[in-house]
């Protein structure tokens, strides 16, 4: 549902799923694209536009521009019709979008649909500002907050708005527990790339339908641990260079199909059952 770009036509990059014993290679096509307006910094001298790098020096005279400069740096918009850069103020996108700092309420989402029906890019969390607020004002501001959210529960929904904070206005859905996810725009996820048609024989389906059951269904909750294991590896790394061992080479990885489906189906399972009845 929320997939309306152009399905991707080449691969960013592969690698393999293990699945059991099956050594399964596969590509990776990028699923979202960029769908904001493109602005580059430009400042006038003597009526010619120079762009402006992102440190501030001008890019034909390689001057600084910077605070004592008595040029302006104004970011220009590319108008591909007419093939110029035409200047566009931050005031001049919120009149033709939306005001800053204001999440404009465009409907309410049943939480039941809102993961199938957007992707998730990024999470926040909402509050009810209090800050500089006291007595009746900071109640009325946290007691109308807590009744959004109230309303939201209740009715098992959440609000799909779109508001603009330090960039341009974005789409994100406010849940009941004051979660703010920020949604992709479908105009910039691709569509699902090809997949070549097969027909698969009943021991086939038979075999890979038991080895999902066999691994198990479950909803576990995800841990980056990433960063602590590189740390370790980081620290004994330097504790063997320091002891004059030599480092552990990276293991190659057999990214070649397997060959016979129904052998490594068969004992994938049994790993799997043996994995599952030492877990016990």
């Amino acid at each position: 549902m929320f997939r309306t770009a152009p399905a991707p036509t080449r691969a960013s990059n592969s690698f393999s799923i293990a699945f059991g014993l099956l050594n399964i290679p596969v590509s990776v096509y990028t699923g979202t694209e960029e769908t904001a307006v493109k602005r580059s910094e430009f400042v006038t001298i003597n009526g010619e536009q120079h762009p402006v790098g992102r440190c501030s020096y001008d890019k034909v005279t390689g001057e600084v521009i910077g605070d004592d400069s008595p040029y302006s740096v104004v970011r220009h918009a590319y108008d591909a019709a007419t093939d110029t850069w035409v200047p566009l103020y931050d005031h001049e996108i919120e009149q033709c979008t939306m005001p800053k700092k204001v999440a404009e309420v465009i409907t309410f989402v049943p939480l039941a649909k809102l993961h199938q029906a957007y992707l998730t890019i990024g999470c926040a969390q909402v509050r009810a500002k209090t800050s500089g607020m006291k007595g009746a004002q900071r109640a009325h501001a946290e007691r109308a907050f807590g009744l959004f959210l109230a309303g939201l529960k209740a009715r098992k929904v959440a609000a799909l708005v779109k508001v603009a904070l330090r960039g341009p206005a974005r789409f994100a859905a406010i849940t009941p527990e004051g979660d703010l996810l920020w949604l992709q725009a479908s105009d910039g996820v691709r569509s699902c790339a090809p997949i070549a048609p097969a027909l698969y024989t009943g021991p086939e389906m038979d075999m890979v339908n038991t080895l999902i059951d066999t691994i198990g269904k479950d909803t576990p909750v995800i841990v980056d641990d990433t960063a602590e294991k590189v740390t370790a590896f980081v620290a004994d790394k330097a504790q063997r260079i320091a002891a004059g061992r030599p480092a552990v080479a990276d293991d190659d990885t057999d990214d070649a199909p397997t060959e016979d489906l129904l052998a490594a189906l068969a004992s994938s399972i049994d790993m799997a059952k043996a994995g599952k009845a030492v877990a016990k």
